[in-house]
Order: C-alpha cells, then structure tokens, then sequence
C-alpha cells in the first residue's frame, strides 16, 4: 500500500521510517503531502522533488530533536557513597528464603517466596518488619549524615566582602 493516497481519511498511517513523531509534526507532514497528491489522479502517487525531499528531512530533524529532549529530567550525579535505600520487610524476608533455598531458579524462588510470605502468620512477618524499621532508620540517619556533608562540600562559606560604592 502506497503511504499516501488522494483522499484518503486514514490518519493514523505513519511516514515510513518515522517511528515517533509530535502531532504537530505529524499533522504537518500529512498536510504537505495531501496538497502535493491533490493534484494528481486518485490513487495516483509521484516521487517527492528534491525540495520537498529536503523540506521532509528538516521536518523529521525536528521531530528527532524535540523527541531526544522531551522529558528529560537529569538524575543526580551518584557520588558512590550515598546511602543506599531501604528494603522492605517482605525484600527482607525473601532474602533470607533464598539463601535458605539457593538451589532454586529466579522465576520459582519468586513464586515460592511471595506464597510463603502470604502463608506467614503476623507474629513470624514481625520479624521482618522490625527488620525493615531498623533498615528505615539507618536509611534516614545516613542520609542526614550524607546530605550535610554534601552541602558543606559544595558551598563553603565565603567571608562577604563589603558592596562597592557606585563611581
């Protein structure tokens, strides 16, 4: 089937080679190539000229560029020494069931330990919990800890200097 046709009302056909676009984008390469096959027979698909050619690389530049930066946040730079999160009481209680159970492949050890967790009575997951609470404890110290050391390192206090008179 020919990417575009004449009178066709089927928008959600993609240009080839184009995987993900802005509706914009999109929106703008459907309206050029109606116009340009307007004027042909039905059905009727020409070879794009060597302007339109480049006028669609220019468009799908755009959508690339506006695709690679959509979004993007930036994570923290890790340093390696922060603290490391806490575990949760049932990350806790599957630890310890795999190395009771070692022999066991991914996929079973988790079936297995998640029916075993839900099996547990609460007086044997109150082990796990207060596990996970001290776990939650020396998370919050730490990064106490860590997040001081980190302001000290990056902003040590200057001595103001006094603000210059204008001449």
């Amino acid at each position: 089937m020919l990417p575009f046709v004449a009178g066709s009302t089927n928008h959600t056909q993609s240009w080839p080679g184009v995987k993900s676009m802005s509706s914009y984008v999109r929106q703008e390469i459907w309206n050029r190539a109606r116009m340009l096959l307007s004027i042909q027979p039905l059905g009727y698909y020409t070879p794009l000229t060597a302007e339109q050619q480049a006028s669609l690389a220019n468009l799908k530049v755009r959508a690339k560029r506006n695709r690679k930066n959509k979004g993007q946040v930036g994570r923290p730079a890790n340093t390696g020494n922060a603290p490391r999160r806490p575990l949760a009481a049932y990350t806790h209680f599957k630890n310890h069931y795999q190395q009771k159970h070692s022999t066991l492949k991914t996929a079973e050890l988790k079936t297995e330990a998640l029916a075993a967790w839900a099996a547990l009575p609460a007086d044997a997951k109150q082990r796990y919990t207060d596990a996970a609470a001290a776990d939650l404890e020396r998370f919050t110290t730490e990064t106490r800890a860590y997040t001081a050391a980190l302001a000290a390192q990056t902003s040590p206090t200057k001595a103001k200097s006094p603000a210059k008179k204008p001449a």
